[in-house]
C-alpha cells in the first residue's frame, strides 16, 4: 500500500510524501524498502511513539537522517505544552535537528490537552515561528477535518510562514482550508 500510495500521490502532482508509523521496526524497513526504490523522490517520515512516548523527535530525527528524507514531521515538538507527556526543551529539539530536513511540528494537536487552556491557537502558531520550519494543525481526531477557523486564525498572525494541515483533509472539504496552507 505504501508504495501504491506514493505512486498515486506522485503521478497526481504530490511535491512530496511523509510515511507515519507507530512501530519502528516496520516504518523504519518501509522506508529502506521506498528509499531503495524511488532514492530521488522528496520523502518524509513522522514516527508516532504511541500513547507512551508523544515526544518522537529523537526517533524521527534518526530515520530521517538514516532513510536521506528531506522532511521530518513530529506531532509534538515542545510548543505547546500538554498534559500527555513530559515538558520537552526546544534547544535540545532542535540541536538534534538534521540541518538538511525539512521539521514540521504540530500546534493545539488532537488528542491533547493543553495545560493552559486558554493558550490560543494564535499564540502557539507565533511562538512556533523559528522553533520549526512549519507549522501542522489538524482536526480533534483523526479522520476530522481541521476546523478552517483554526487554520485562518493561525494564518492572520504567522503571514507567510509554511504552513499545513493534517487529518480528515479529503478532496470534499479541501476547498475549505486551501487559500490558507501550503501542504495537507
Amino acid at each position: 500500500d505504501a508504495f501504491k500510495d506514493l505512486e498515486t500521490s506522485f503521478a497526481n502532482g504530490a511535491d512530496a510524501i511523509v510515511f507515519e508509523g507507530s512501530d519502528y521496526q516496520k516504518l523504519d524497513f518501509y522506508m529502506t524498502e521506498i528509499r531503495k526504490k524511488y532514492p530521488n523522490a522528496v520523502l518524509g517520515v513522522n514516527f508516532l511513539g504511541g500513547d507512551e512516548n508523544l515526544n518522537t523527535y529523537k526517533e524521527t530525527f534518526e530515520l530521517a537522517k538514516k532513510h536521506k528524507c528531506q522532511i521530518a514531521w513530529t506531532d509534538f515538538s515542545g510548543i505547546d505544552l500538554i498534559n500527555e507527556a513530559p515538558e520537552i526543551s526546544l534547544h535540545t529539539v532542535l540541536s538534534l535537528k538534521p540541518d538538511d530536513v525539512f521539521y514540521v511540528s504540530g500546534i493545539h494537536m488532537k488528542y491533547s490537552t493543553l495545560t493552559d487552556p486558554n493558550k490560543s491557537i494564535e499564540k502557539s502558531a507565533m511562538q512556533a515561528m523559528g522553533w520549526v520550519d512549519g507549522i501542522v494543525i489538524t482536526g480533534l481526531k483523526t479522520g476530522v477535518a481541521t476546523d478552517p477557523e483554526r487554520v485562518k486564525r493561525a494564518r492572520s498572525v504567522i503571514g507567510d510562514y509554511p504552513m499545513g494541515v493534517a487529518s480528515g483533509v479529503s478532496a470534499e472539504n479541501v476547498h475549505t482550508i486551501l487559500p490558507y496552507i501550503d501542504y495537507a
